[in-house]
């Protein structure tokens, strides 16, 4: 792919962005201490108060702004999305904002624009529907970008996801038929530098209502200037706005797409004019971009599922293979064949005991030898995998046809022993939204690229990318080969490997039987389709009802189907145990389940403690016992309650006032599709929530358990190690 000589925007990566001193004039600033005292403010502060910053420095912030009004906050968290709230001066409706910058206060105002939209949440709860039912990823960026374009009015809207390397694409678009489609479009990293990308991940709603606004300036200057990551006012670069002119937009604004924790991109919206977005719909829209992240995450999940069903079923064969084998060196490489079909590649090379062994369209014997010291070099521990390998190891531009990818597995910590595969080069076509060039310095500034029109280019030394699936599989193989080395050397380890790896089977098994049965069931559904277009004129009503009933036993059955699949990954996976915040994943979920159900009241009634578990696997736990607590509730008001202990060593808790559990059913309910209703009765489901949830927590060494009491309610209570 292009390079751009000199690295000509380190520069603009270096910027300080989040302290600019400015803020843009839509609205108002003003920096207090923790006793309400002010000290600064921008220049425009008459504009909403009535009186200049010099005659409010050192005023109380109560003289001029009820704060009373101001919401319940705890100092120094960052809000995961800035719902702003309502302050009155002098009888004038403002938007409001506040968060804590170091040991400064910063207060936001802008004046409301429109009626409160009550039914926004009802608009975003239907968009969100509409998300959930979309076959497959562009169709869901389609009406990502079309429902934000429809609520906020701008010329275009953007999905623009970043790549591996932080470059973007657009994925999905919706825009007027008299602005410019940047569908497919790829663009550099360099346009959205890494501290850029930073605050999209901390603040996740950013607005510019009109790019050639005039900066106001924070008063009086403040000697260490304050960071304004989290302020919603905060004043833009320079260099992006001359970026946005030069696109020939004239107000934008982006929404961040946080997928498991990382920017995993943005809803990019453009407009040719000035354009000022309420702060009730902007409200509206971050919520909405909460939930796309989520769905698409789901959907990540899910495919990554498919993925590693397709792959466990030749896995598997091999590991049979091989567990028949006596001596597992030798047998590796009498199959070695069989190993170019364990990861889909075209060539591979064995190492073990100093002889290297070749299979298929590989580098030649020196050449491999020389990647083998390589790797010794690199300590690949156990795993390395690249889709462009001579960028990290130039020698292998001399062989890309054959090993422009590679996977390594190191099957030793002492000796260099190594599997690798390689995949030939794919070419492709990239097409960039304007050809990526060194850009003029002409009055020693920076500046953007004047042009976007579409430029392609032909890019080589790619192989296809190694997805997650073949990356654990070669880890599976690695565990499969110990299991089956200690089997051989000792009677008692060999139990024990023989028990894992029969328990690795098992839930490859799961994965193959899931993916098996799907192809049935949609021939099921196919089947309905054709009887009822081709003979609708012959069908009566209740042959029509009968087709009705199968269509829903397929639908049913597919779901129980995705269920055991992921109870079954639950089982296998490798926990990434890091310090999780357990109140900021519990406000995150509720803050995303009031949209679905307003009727709900979720409290949070203690402040929950970090601990050392899988940040993942945790939001799961509690995203499902929420659920829970919601959906089997026909109380009026329902309510449900998340909070914690000290008992048994520490103890969450998750209490709801719905229609409760009998005390014969406390051990069944934690059972894989057990449920205590009938399919279609509050909402339906697969009864698989509780079991991933128990198979969840003890992997984490803790336990499970619930009290409840029919008609009053129940509390599931958990523990971790």
């Amino acid at each position: 792919m292009t390079e751009l000589p000199d690295d000509p925007f380190a520069e603009c990566g270096q910027e300080p962005i989040h302290v600019p001193g400015t803020i843009q004039p839509h609205g108002i600033l003003i920096v207090f201490d923790s006793n309400g005292i002010c000290h600064h403010f921008s220049a425009n502060a008459e504009e909403l108060t009535g009186q200049p910053p010099a005659a409010l420095a050192g005023r109380p912030l109560q003289e001029f702004i009820p704060v009373q009004q101001f919401p319940m906050r705890q100092a120094g968290v960052d809000p995961t999305m800035q719902s702003p709230f309502s302050v009155d001066i002098s009888g004038r409706p403002l938007d409001a904002w506040l968060h804590q910058s170091a040991n400064w206060w910063v207060v936001e105002l802008e004046p409301r624009i429109g009626p409160d939209d009550r039914r926004l949440h009802r608009r975003v709860a239907a968009a969100v529907t509409g998300l959930r039912d979309a076959p497959d990823f562009p169709t869901q960026h389609l009406r990502t970008a079309r429902f934000v374009a429809e609520l906020t009015g701008f010329d275009r809207v953007m999905v623009y996801e970043f790549g591996p390397d932080w470059h973007g694409e657009v994925v999905g678009e919706h825009r007027n038929v008299a602005v410019e489609s940047y569908l497919g479009h790829h663009f550099p990293a360099s346009d959205i530098p890494a501290q850029a990308r930073a605050l999209y991940a901390r603040n996740r709603l950013r607005l510019i209502p009109d790019v050639d606004y005039e900066p106001v300036p924070i008063v009086p200057e403040m000697p260490t200037p304050i960071d304004l990551s989290q302020s919603v006012l905060r004043s833009v670069s320079p260099v992006h706005l001359e970026y946005l002119r030069n696109m020939g937009v004239g107000a934008s604004m982006s929404i961040s797409l946080i997928v498991n924790g990382r920017l995993w991109g943005l809803v990019a919206c453009h407009h040719r004019t000035p354009k000022v977005v309420p702060a009730g719909i902007r409200a509206a829209c971050e919520a909405f971009g909460e939930a796309v992240s989520l769905e698409i995450a789901h959907r990540q999940e899910t495919r990554t599922l498919r993925l590693r069903a397709t792959a466990g079923r030749i896995q598997t064969r091999f590991f049979d293979v091989l567990a028949r084998e006596h001596n597992v060196v030798d047998a590796l490489v009498r199959y070695t064949p069989r190993l170019l079909e364990f990861l889909g590649a075209g060539g591979t090379a064995l190492r073990l005991n100093g002889t290297t062994t070749l299979h298929g369209a590989t580098p030649s014997p020196a050449q491999v030898e020389a990647l083998f010291d390589w790797l010794q070099v690199q300590e690949v521990n156990p795993i390395f995998s690249t889709d462009r390998l001579a960028e990290v190891y130039p020698p292998a531009a001399d062989y890309g046809s054959k090993a422009s990818g590679l996977l390594a597995l190191k099957l030793s910590r002492v000796e260099p022993h190594y599997v690798l595969w390689f995949r030939p080069e794919v070419l492709a076509t990239v097409t960039w939204a304007g050809k990526l060039e060194k850009p003029r310095r002409s009055d020693g500034r920076l500046h953007p690229r004047k042009s976007f029109d579409a430029w392609s280019e032909r890019v080589h030394g790619r192989s296809q990318p190694w997805t997650e699936a073949e990356h654990t599989g070669a880890l599976e193989l690695l565990q499969a080969i110990n299991a089956l080395v200690l089997r051989r050397t000792e009677h008692l380890l060999s139990e024990n490997a023989e028990l894992e790896r029969k328990n690795i089977d098992l839930h490859s098994f799961a994965y193959i039987a899931a993916h098996d049965l799907k192809e049935p069931l949609r021939g099921i559904s196919h089947y309905c389709a054709f009887l009822r277009e081709d003979h609708a004129a012959d069908l009566n009503e209740e042959a029509v009802r009968k087709l009705d009933t199968i269509d829903g036993l397929v639908r049913h059955s597919e779901e129980l189907i995705e269920a055991l699949n992921h109870y079954s990954r639950i089982g296998r996976i490798e926990l990434s145990r890091q310090p999780v915040e357990m109140n900021k994943i519990v406000d995150q979920i509720i803050e995303t389940l009031s949209i679905t159900n307003p009727d709900v009241e979720f409290r949070r009634s203690d402040c929950l403690p970090n601990v050392d578990a899988d940040r993942v696997l945790m939001r799961e736990v509690f995203l499902n016992l929420l659920t829970n607590a919601a959906r089997y509730n026909i109380s009026s008001p329902k309510r449900v309650e998340i909070g914690w202990t000290p008992e048994h060593g520490g103890t969450f808790f998750v209490r709801d006032n719905g229609i409760g559990i009998p005390a014969k059913h406390y051990e069944s309910v934690f059972r894989i599709f057990r449920r205590l209703h009938g399919n279609t009765e509050f909402g339906g489901g697969t009864g698989a929530g509780l079991a991933i949830v128990k198979s969840i927590i003890e992997r984490h060494g803790g336990r499970i358990w619930l009290e409840s009491e029919p008609g009053v309610g129940s509390t599931f209570f958990f523990t971790l190690a």
